[in-house]
């Protein structure tokens, strides 16, 4: 974990990230992965909407990765994240009447799943879908405040060098 200066070059504000990740190996086809993570921020920028000077965050996910063929895995996630105040999740909206972020913050709960299928060493493919779900104070955080819960699909190319 390390601090990072935070606010403006006046400020002497500090924001401590820290993971830890724990990994096992259960078979040649299967992986298993758990990751704790915690956070503060002093002073953080959105934290007054909830009342707050300094913010917290913390939260875990397990991932789970099953290899179907030497060059196609199925991986899987589930996590929980929870946030104090509205700092380390940016999910403000923007109050169209008077311009005032109108942010979110509590717990945050996601499901993943993809395929990732690398066809040569240097490129991978992978479609991926997600379920999102927010519950706390705050506008809710998803399509533009006006849902608590989130369906994704997404599909992304990645080139290694």
């Amino acid at each position: 974990c390390s601090p990072i200066p935070a606010g403006t070059k006046d400020d002497d504000y500090k924001r401590l990230a820290s993971y830890l990740t724990l990994s096992q190996v259960l078979d040649p086809n299967n992986r298993v992965a758990l990751e704790l993570n915690y956070g503060t921020q002093e002073q953080g920028a959105f934290a007054g909407f909830a009342n707050k000077g300094d913010a917290t965050w913390y939260g875990t996910d397990v991932n789970w990765y099953h290899k179907l063929s030497e060059n196609l895995m199925w991986n899987s996630r589930a996590e929980w994240f929870y946030t104090d105040a509205p700092v380390h999740v940016m999910m403000a909206n923007i109050d169209p009447n008077t311009g005032i972020p109108d942010p979110t913050w509590g717990s945050f709960y996601g499901v993943t799943t993809n395929l990732a299928w690398t066809p040569t060493p240097n490129v991978r493919l992978r479609p991926e879908l997600r379920y999102d779900i927010h519950s706390g104070p705050g506008r809710d955080a998803y399509a533009d405040g006006q849902k608590d819960s989130q369906v994704v699909a997404s599909f992304d190319v990645s080139f290694f060098f």
